[in-house]
């Protein structure tokens, strides 16, 4: 089973290498959309062995539809048999610890084709501020699972007919790349999960987020949120305390009562609002 994620990038050097190797792992290849990076993130992401590489220029604004359109194009010219929209802060996993991405796309081929993914934020504590690039997917074990409206988290599917690609597009697009519908999807009901680590420390959050400019056609339709409005105040950011949040002791996560979407950004602005 041939199974591509296509993953774009921005200034991502300290987060692309270990995603990249992630899937490699679970038996997914990757093609990375450099989106103007001014760091090393193309250098690293090549030397991590991936299928394919592509440089954009950028004229300094985050164009997330841009991109989108683009992912698209890459998945159905690939001619994989399963495709995952996937960024480089994320960690997509299979609900069963013993099996990878491939073995549990391989055992549902059969019924299903599309697969949805619970999200869960990753944090740097004020117990804990800093991690590293190297060790942060060891050490970085505090986390809240984020509440999200039904079946938002679409992040991976079988190759579709030509004739079902339009209904695909119209979806992903409308949803920010949330989520497909086509004519004969059909979605497994266990969600798969997606562990999520969207910065480092403050520091890498300031710099990741805090000199971001975002297409404002998009903030206006709703995309982009809380890392719009963090841009505009970023040094105002504090880090949640390690009690307020669940730590992954390595026997599975806990994902009941689950947090609005955007945890990350509301839990580093808010001290001791939210317990466990």
């Amino acid at each position: 089973m041939n199974i591509l994620a296509v993953v774009a990038v921005r200034n991502e050097a300290a987060m692309i290498a270990s995603c990249i190797r992630h899937l490699a792992v679970n038996g997914v290849q990757t093609y990375v959309i450099d989106d103007g990076s001014t760091d090393d993130t193309a250098d690293v992401a090549r030397r991590s062995g991936i299928v394919g590489l592509e440089r954009r220029t950028s004229n300094g604004i985050y164009h997330w539809e841009m991109l989108l359109v683009r992912k698209l194009e890459i998945m159905e010219q690939s001619g994989a048999d399963w495709l995952m929209h996937v960024d480089a802060d994320e960690r997509p996993e299979s609900p069963w610890p013993s099996l990878t991405l491939q073995d549990a796309f391989t055992r549902l081929s059969h019924d299903y084709n599309v697969v949805h993914f619970l999200q869960c934020d990753f944090l740097p504590t004020r117990e804990h501020p800093v991690h590293s690039a190297e060790t942060f997917y060891d050490t970085m074990r505090w986390y809240q699972p984020i509440e999200s409206r039904p079946f938002s988290h679409i992040r991976a599917w079988q190759q579709p007919i030509p004739e079902e690609r339009e209904a695909l597009k119209e979806r992903f697009l409308r949803t920010g790349g949330h989520q497909v519908v086509f004519p004969s999807m059909r979605m497994h009901p266990q969600p798969f999960i997606l562990r999520h680590y969207p910065f480092l420390s403050l520091a890498h959050a300031i710099k990741k987020y805090g000199r971001r400019r975002y297409d404002q056609k998009e903030v206006a339709r709703g995309w982009h949120r809380g890392r719009a409005n963090f841009a505009k105040r970023p040094f105002k950011m504090t880090l949640p305390s390690k009690v307020d949040l669940r730590e992954d002791t390595g026997h599975g996560l806990d994902l009941s009562n689950p947090f609005p979407e955007e945890f990350f950004i509301e839990a580093c602005r808010q001290e001791g609002r939210h317990g466990r």
